[in-house]
């Protein structure tokens, strides 16, 4: 439930930042595809209690996705790919959910794709690394940051291995939540792969016989065809504020 509502409430920010104007201290953004592995463990085991593999990739006009792969054991043709897409030429924010063959549209505005063309210098502030290294072949800065939480005890240390040169891209990050200090889950997230240039286009790609949903109704259709993707509900609350927002951006379109 805890998790639900966070997704519910940073999807929520994350649209409604699409209207926002950022500052202008930014840099070029570099093509490239990182494939990443992140597992999750908790307290006392050494193996992970989940594992989730991620394609991720930038275009040169700052376009971006992030594409989650899926398990799916109606079929033996590979795993599903739930895409999340930020297409700069198109101007638009689009979410792809191959398990109910739906697809949710946000129109960009201008002021959100003018960002996007490039990327925050400020993720990038390596100043006060713990170390510098070589992953996969790229310089990297390790830098670590504690994040507390003003009404209760979690806080979360984050340690970044930082590629400077790939749009400050972390190439690992390992997150450690702590009560009372005392870690309850940590999580590992591993690039294993980095190839330079502009990516594929089937990673942008949007299948042309999905049908546009609000989403709830994509979270809804989804469940029809796959019940046992129980993860992929959240309370009626968060449902409600998701379509509202989606409502709201696309009476701007």
């Amino acid at each position: 439930m805890r998790r639900t509502l966070l997704f519910v409430i940073l999807l929520a920010v994350g649209l409604l930042f699409l209207s926002y104007s950022p500052p202008i201290s930014r840099g070029s953004a570099v093509a490239l595809t990182v494939v990443r592995s992140d597992s999750v463990y908790l307290p006392g085991n050494s193996v992970p209690v989940q594992i989730t593999v991620r394609t991720i990739a930038f275009r040169e006009d700052g376009s971006r996705a992030e594409l989650l792969h899926l398990s799916d054991a109606r079929t033996s043709e590979g795993p599903l790919l739930r895409k999340k897409l930020i297409d700069i030429a198109a101007k638009r924010w689009v979410v792809v959910d191959p398990v109910g063959k739906s697809v949710t549209t946000y129109p960009l505005t201008d002021a959100a794709a003018s960002f996007y063309r490039s990327v925050p210098t400020a993720t990038c502030d390596t100043s006060q690394a713990i170390t510098r290294e070589t992953m996969l072949g790229f310089d990297v800065a390790v830098v670590e940051k504690t994040r507390r939480h003003p009404r209760n005890p979690e806080e979360r240390i984050v340690r970044s291995w930082i590629a400077a040169e790939l749009n400050c891209f972390p190439l690992r990050e390992e997150i450690s939540i702590r009560l009372n200090g005392s870690e309850v889950q940590k999580t590992v997230r591993s690039v294993v792969s980095v190839v330079l240039g502009q990516p594929a286009d089937w990673i942008f790609a949007v299948p042309a016989d999905y049908t546009e949903r609000a989403p709830s109704a994509a979270v809804q259709q989804a469940l029809s065809q796959d019940p046992t993707r129980t993860g992929d509900t959240m309370p009626q609350a968060g449902l409600t504020l998701l379509d509202d927002v989606y409502e709201r951006h696309r009476q701007k379109k």
